[in-house]
């Protein structure tokens, strides 16, 4: 069974898996790591992940993956995998971060794929990517 994730829109509490898992992916992302006394070291951030990381990409790909899949896990039961890749651009010097995340819900199956890439070292998300991994 899934769980409910908050909203701060007109939604109130998510229950749709396919909007729960956009979303839990848009909190990651948008998610600082120092936003709560209450829960310090408990808070999954794309934001640490990148600071701890450095400028290792491939550790930074498998601290992301290794991120959202205890994130996925706690809120889908049922089944799910993450996968990360980084590609990198030597001649302009642009890195992506390509995430793909499957979830099983009801039996059914569930997509989502981000790619996140560089523009001048600051990190933006590129929204909906598709088939990027495999």
């Amino acid at each position: 069974m899934v769980n409910t994730a908050p909203s701060l829109d007109s939604r109130g509490w998510i229950t749709d898996p396919n909007i729960m898992l956009d979303r839990l992916m848009a909190y990651y992302t948008a998610s600082n790591y120092h936003q709560s006394l209450m829960f310090r070291g408990k808070i999954f951030s794309l934001q640490k992940a990148i600071f701890d990381c450095g400028q290792d990409m491939e550790m930074l790909a498998t601290r992301v993956q290794s991120d959202l899949s205890m994130i996925m896990s706690r809120n889908y039961t049922e089944g799910s995998t993450v996968e990360t890749n980084i590609v990198e651009d030597d001649t302009s010097a642009k890195v992506e971060l390509q995430i793909a995340v499957t979830v099983i819900y009801g039996g059914k199956t569930y997509e989502l794929q981000k790619a996140i890439s560089t523009t001048s070292s600051v990190f933006i998300t590129s929204q909906n990517a598709k088939a990027i991994l495999g």
